[in-house]
């Protein structure tokens, strides 16, 4: 299938299982490293600019 540039290609998903889209294990973990490291929140953009 060759496709033009401006061309746009799209998939319609017929059915999905919400409680299937959980992985199943280490977010635990990422969210307490984020939380341990102190960096939840990202700078304001006048912070990022000095």
């Amino acid at each position: 299938m060759k496709l033009n540039k401006n061309e746009e290609v799209t998939t319609k998903i017929k059915n999905y299982d919400i409680a299937n889209l959980k992985p199943n294990s280490g977010w635990e973990y990422l969210w307490k490293d984020l939380k341990d490291l102190g960096i939840m929140d990202l700078p304001s953009q006048e912070e990022i600019k000095k």
